[in-house]
């Protein structure tokens, strides 16, 4: 279920699930960060690397929630703005796995 697809139509239980899902990912966020920075670099650049991140992820949502605001008030929808996301989360999903593959390579090639 994609929610820029949203119909009057669309069973309520297609739009709970879609917000419940965001919520989780919203919530497991932080965790991902803390959790990947310490496997990758230890606690020595711990503090370096995910104040970085922190600062990155911030100034994304500062300006994500800008553009999208923009995309509403120029178009009159959301819709612009949920295939942006939407392809955002893909993108993010691929460099996670890519991550998980380059790194059982290098453990092979060790």
């Amino acid at each position: 279920m994609f929610l820029g697809f949203y119909e009057a139509e669309t069973p309520m239980i297609f739009l709970i699930g879609a917000v419940l899902l965001i919520g989780m990912d919203q919530g497991a966020e932080a965790d991902f960060v803390a959790y990947f920075a310490l496997q990758r670099f230890g606690m020595r650049s711990f503090a370096t690397i995910v104040g970085t991140i922190a600062m990155a992820s911030s100034l994304g949502l500062a300006i994500g929630g800008w553009s999208f605001a923009h995309l509403f008030d120029t178009r009159g929808d959301y819709f612009i703005a949920c295939i942006i996301g939407g392809g955002a989360y893909i993108v993010a999903g691929l460099l996670m796995l890519m991550t998980g593959i380059i790194e059982k390579t290098k453990a092979r090639v060790s």
